[in-house]
Formats: C-alpha cells, structure tokens, sequence
C-alpha cells in the first residue's frame, strides 16, 4: 500500500471515531516506510478531535510539526474543537486563539467554542463569538444557535432563547429541529 491507501485508512477510522484503529493505520504506514505528508498526520489530529481526545490531537499536531510540517486551517480548529467537546474551555481558548491568528477559523471550531462557553453559562462570551463568525463571512447553522437557545433556557430567561430562537429563524433562515423546540421547552 501506498501513502493514499493509509491516508484511506486513517480517514476512515477517523470518521468512525476510532483513534486506535487510525493509529495502528498510521503507525503500519511507517512502519512499510511510507513518509507521512499533512493530510495524513491532519486525518490524525481529526480522529482524535472526533475521540474529543485534545491530548491525542495536540501529540498529532506536534508530530505533524516536528515532520517540518505546516497545519491546514482545519487541523488547527480540530484541535480547538478536540479541547472544547472535552470541556476544556481553557485549552480550547488558547487553540482557537492560536487557530484565529495563523489560519482562521471554521464554522466548526467556532460552534465548538459558542458550546462550550454556553454550557459554562457565557452567554456573552459565546455571542460574541456568534458576532466574530458572522463578521468572519461565515453562515451559521442550527448547531450555531442550539447551545445559545439552550443556555438561556436553562438560566430561566425565556425571552433570551426566543431572541435567539427567532434570530435562527427570523434572521438566518435555518430551519429549526426538534432539539431546538426542545431547548425551549426547558
């Protein structure tokens, strides 16, 4: 096999969520001395975001570096995104931060980071990362909205998740789920 075969690999079990098998994949291409290129090492970083590994996908992205590597926008939000699906606000701040000044942003690290300061109960500091992808030319989506429609359910104030709930809608044109009727209902 070559190195598109155990890039196939890789991304495969990256997809399925499962960071062992993409690491054995990984480390049998090196061991049939295939030299690892970006997306490879990027397909690693990815499965261990997609394990909500931030441990796994740092290593990745510093083995991706030591190979004298550039990250890809997407393996730099990967990691932001590994670190807040773990709860770890602290660390997805700094990648994200980290993320915003080399490459920028995705809709995914950016929906990452409205979840996770959500769920801490930063309504405001997840608003203000809605404003920065709004302004960054990206387009939300409905997992843009839910975190905030939720927080503000939660807390009581119903009149903040109808805002948000009717900004989705209203504003956006994003069709709601049953998980967004469902925030508002808490």
């Amino acid at each position: 096999p070559d190195l598109h075969a155990f890039s196939a690999l890789v991304d495969a079990a990256a997809k399925a969520g499962d960071l062992a098998a993409a690491e054995r994949s990984f480390e049998r291409a090196v061991d049939a001395g295939v030299e690892p290129d970006v997306v490879l090492f990027s397909s690693m970083v990815h499965a261990a975001a997609r394990a909500s590994n931030p441990s796994a996908a740092e290593h990745w992205l510093h083995r991706l570096e030591a190979a004298g590597l550039k990250p890809a926008p997407a393996t730099l939000s990967a990691v932001a995104s590994a670190a807040a699906r773990a709860g770890d606000t602290g660390a997805a701040l700094r990648w994200a931060e980290r993320a915003k000044q080399e490459v920028g942003l995705d809709l995914v690290a950016r929906n990452s980071l409205i979840d996770i300061q959500a769920k801490a109960g930063d309504i405001q500091s997840a608003s203000q990362v809605l404003e920065e992808l709004l302004a960054a030319g990206l387009e939300p989506d409905e997992r843009t909205f839910g975190p905030l429609i939720n927080a503000c359910a939660e807390q009581g104030d119903l009149e903040g998740a109808l805002s948000w709930f009717r900004r989705m809608v209203e504003t956006h044109n994003l069709k709601p789920s049953i998980i967004q009727y469902n925030q508002l209902l808490k």
